[in-house]
């Protein structure tokens, strides 16, 4: 099941967003941000934090990052 869906730029901006449930997704998309989009690591598109597991597709045309 698909618990969070967002597209972002990579200026920041948050372009769109689907979330269900309650459960807080912001420690670990941060992680995300710090660890692999910052240090530019996109050689894999599966990051993992905690218990969640983050897939994630770079769109380097158009500077946006899909995350599921």
């Amino acid at each position: 099941m698909i618990e969070l869906f967002t597209i972002f730029g990579k200026g920041g901006i948050v372009l769109w967003c689907f979330q269900e449930g309650g459960q807080l997704f912001t420690d670990s998309i941060n992680q995300l941000i710090r660890e692999v989009l910052m240090q530019e690591r996109g050689n894999t598109t599966v990051f993992k934090h905690n218990d969640l597991t983050i897939k994630y597709k770079l769109d380097n045309e158009f500077e946006l990052v899909f995350i599921v």
